[in-house]
């Protein structure tokens, strides 16, 4: 089965500036067709690559870019639901935006898949301690 990116969703800390990284990213990559929303996380630490990208990034980027993230994967999988597709939600990090999404459309349930990374399953960080799901995992 063939499947498209068609969001892509900067949530955790500084969602303006990942956005910013994200889209210096793709159209370095080569790559301008997935979505960019932004996640409602506004302030945190710096991030590593804080340097590397600017607003100048996010401006520039010819796909489309939504400052609400929990709206963009509304209509996202309203969109998939429609043409009885399923979507899948693959979670690298702490998205209050996936949080948010479905405490306003809890439809949402019965049309994604959640692939998310969070935690251990077999033993603690770097081999030490018992399994456990982080912050973030309920």
């Amino acid at each position: 089965t063939r499947r498209w990116i068609r969001l892509v969703v900067a949530d955790s800390y500084r969602s303006e500036k990942r956005a910013q990284v994200l889209a210096r990213f793709l159209r370095s990559a080569g790559v301008q067709e997935p979505a960019i929303a932004i996640g409602p996380q506004r302030s945190g630490e710096a991030i590593v690559m804080e340097s590397w990208a600017g607003p100048e990034d996010l401006a520039s980027y010819t796909g489309p870019v939504h400052q609400d993230a929990a709206k963009a994967i509304i209509e996202e999988v309203a969109q998939g639901a429609r043409e009885q597709l399923q979507t899948t939600l693959l979670v690298l990090s702490p998205c209050t935006a996936v949080a948010a999404a479905l405490r306003q459309a809890p439809w949402m349930a019965q049309h994604v898949t959640v692939v998310a990374m969070g935690g251990s399953l077999r033993h603690g960080n770097n081999g030490t301690g018992p399994p456990y799901a982080e912050w973030n995992i309920h």
